[in-house]
C-alpha cells in the first residue's frame, strides 16, 4: 500500500520538517501554551470600583512558605506572589534575604483585605504581623496598594 505521508514521499508537508523533529517540538508548543493560559491572577477591587489584576506565583506549600520571594532581585509591576493557608493564621512574615521592597497584604477567609504592611524594608528580620487572623497574604511591588487605591476591607478575588 501506498503511504501518501511517508517521508521523502510526494506528499510529505514541508512545514512538519523532519518527522523526528516533529513530536519534540510540537510537545514543547503544547506546553508552553498551556503554561501561558493557566496563569493564576489576584484581582483587587477597591471601595471605588476599580481593579488592580496581579499574575501571581502561587505558594501553597510550607517550603514555598519559607522561601517566599527570597533572592529576587526585581519582580514585573503586574506580578506577586499568593500564599494560600490551609487554615487562618497569624504567623508572621519576614523581608530576610529579600533585596526588593514589598507591600504584604493580609486577606482573610472572607476574601477581604484585613490589613497591608506597605514599603517594607529589604532584608529585615523584623516580622510583620497582621492584627487579624488570615488566610492569605499577596506579596506585591512596594507602591502597588496605594497605586491601586487599596486599603483594608476591599475585596479581592483568586483564579488560580
Amino acid at each position: 500500500m501506498f503511504n501518501i505521508f511517508r517521508r521523502g514521499g510526494p506528499m510529505w508537508p514541508p512545514f512538519f520538517g523532519q518527522p523526528r523533529r516533529v513530536a519534540p517540538t510540537f510537545l514543547f508548543l503544547l506546553l508552553f501554551l498551556i503554561s501561558c493560559s493557566n496563569r493564576s491572577q489576584v484581582i483587587l477591587t477597591n471601595s471605588q470600583g476599580a481593579s488592580s489584576v496581579f499574575t501571581v506565583e502561587v505558594a501553597d506549600t510550607p517550603q514555598l512558605h519559607a522561601k517566599g520571594l527570597m533572592f529576587r532581585k526585581s519582580l514585573a509591576a503586574d506580578a506577586g506572589m499568593i500564599f494560600i493557608f490551609d487554615e487562618e493564621t497569624g504567623s508572621s512574615f519576614w523581608m530576610k534575604n529579600t533585596p526588593i521592597s514589598l507591600d504584604i497584604i493580609f486577606i482573610g477567609k472572607d476574601l477581604k483585605i484585613i490589613g497591608i504592611a506597605k514599603n517594607t524594608t529589604p532584608y529585615s528580620e523584623v516580622p510583620i504581623f497582621s492584627a487579624l487572623p488570615y488566610r492569605y497574604v499577596l506579596e506585591l511591588n512596594a507602591g502597588a496598594a496605594e497605586a491601586g487605591g487599596i486599603v483594608a476591607g476591599d475585596a479581592v478575588a483568586l483564579k488560580l
